[in-house]
């Protein structure tokens, strides 16, 4: 799954944009164009001075989902955009409006690739009840983005790349990165869920319940050859039956740590329906002693 460092460090639009900026620079040293979109950083709204060419659109902090986010067409606009961040320290940062046709989202989890095209007749393609959802062919350059993406901050198996498409010159633009709150499309959302949930079992069978050690079956020949053996032999593989010991003990210990937690979870469990329990009992007590029942 996503490491702890990715889900820390996505939290920030500007620290996700500098590291797709690597990845830009990367990939054009192999002749491979990554489109992503020109981003201006303010830490604050005394710093905006100078701005990009108008239209623009102005994202405050790191709202996610059409939140904080403002279409910029006038420098008549930006003086208001800016008078309503002075109220708060978040950054600001500015990038061209893009007069799009459809967005795109480009999805991994774990090895599974999927596409989506969105159309929308509202500017911010992730609001309104309006927008329609349709696959879209997942292109090797497009794995080649989305791997990228998958090994930065000690790695992200689940992840969402969301690119805009102009309406005016055909070409893409990435927009940004999105870690584990990427949103799954209703369509393939029990799919995807259990690509999750068989990632996070097998990362724990990995780390908690390794498999066993292979035992060596014993026939005649490997007697008959074993008993030619020297006894300097013999005493060079017990450090090796000592390792192999203490191996299995460290498992065994795991299991039986593993099997305390499960218990203490299903202690706590029990507890919380009895309080649970006893709260509606109570709720229906005074319900009726009001004669909300009545």
């Amino acid at each position: 799954m996503n490491s702890l460092e990715s889900a820390y460090m996505c939290l920030e639009r500007p620290i996700v944009f500098g590291e797709l900026k690597q990845i830009q620079k990367k990939l054009k040293k192999e002749g491979i164009v990554f489109p992503l979109i020109q981003q201006n950083y303010y830490p604050h709204h005394r710093e905006m001075i100078i701005t990009p060419d108008f239209p623009l659109v102005g994202k405050i902090g790191h709202a996610h989902a059409g939140y904080g986010k403002m279409k910029i067409k006038s420098d008549e606009e930006i003086q208001d955009f800016k008078s309503i961040i002075a109220i708060n320290n978040d950054y600001v940062t500015l990038e061209p409006f893009v007069q799009w046709d459809f967005d795109m989202r480009i999805q991994k989890i774990g090895r599974d690739y999927r596409g989506f095209k969105r159309t929308s007749p509202n500017w911010k393609g992730n609001t309104g009840n309006s927008s329609v959802i349709e696959d879209l062919e997942v292109t090797p350059v497009y794995k080649r983005w989305v791997d990228e993406c998958s090994r930065l901050f000690g790695g992200l198996d689940i992840l969402g790349l969301d690119l805009l498409h102009s309406k005016e010159t055909g070409r893409d633009y990435i927009l940004e990165l999105n870690d584990t709150a990427i949103g799954l499309v209703h369509k393939y959302e029990i799919e995807d869920m259990s690509l999750m949930r068989d990632m996070a079992l097998a990362k724990l069978c990995v780390y908690y319940a390794p498999p066993p050690l292979p035992i060596s079956s014993s026939s005649p020949s490997s007697s008959s050859s074993s008993s030619s053996t020297t006894s300097s032999e013999h005493k060079e593989s017990e450090p090796d039956r000592q390792s192999n010991v203490e191996i299995q003990k460290s498992d065994a210990e795991k299991i039986k740590e593993l099997e305390e937690m499960v218990a203490s979870l299903e202690v706590n469990l029990a507890k919380e329906k009895k309080t649970v329990k006893d709260l509606n009992e109570q709720i229906s007590a005074a319900k009726k002693k009001k004669g909300f029942f009545s």
